[in-house]
């Protein structure tokens, strides 16, 4: 077992994602991550200004919110399975 959280160890437990564009924030996109234990992570995005808004910028930058918000999930899971094989 390496003993580090990475990309490609976050993206391996990512089961399905999905991106949703609100109606009433059209220029606005949420990523939702569902994770394969079933844990869900939510990332989102919107520019300042609605007349710089894409889709493919939108998506990416929504799922790499949702992403940052993995890291800190699995380095205290890992902290934990390290925790318990010292004592």
């Amino acid at each position: 077992m390496q003993n580090a959280v990475t990309v490609a160890s976050i993206e391996a437990k990512i089961a399905e994602e999905e991106y949703l564009t609100p109606a009433s924030i059209p220029h606005m996109t949420i990523a939702v991550l569902k994770l394969k234990n079933g844990f869900a992570v939510v990332g989102t995005s919107a520019p300042a200004d609605p007349a710089n808004f894409s889709a493919d910028l939108g998506r990416r930058f929504a799922r790499a919110d949702a992403i940052r918000q993995i890291w800190p999930l699995e380095g205290y899971l890992l902290r934990e399975q390290l925790a318990g094989a010292e004592g």
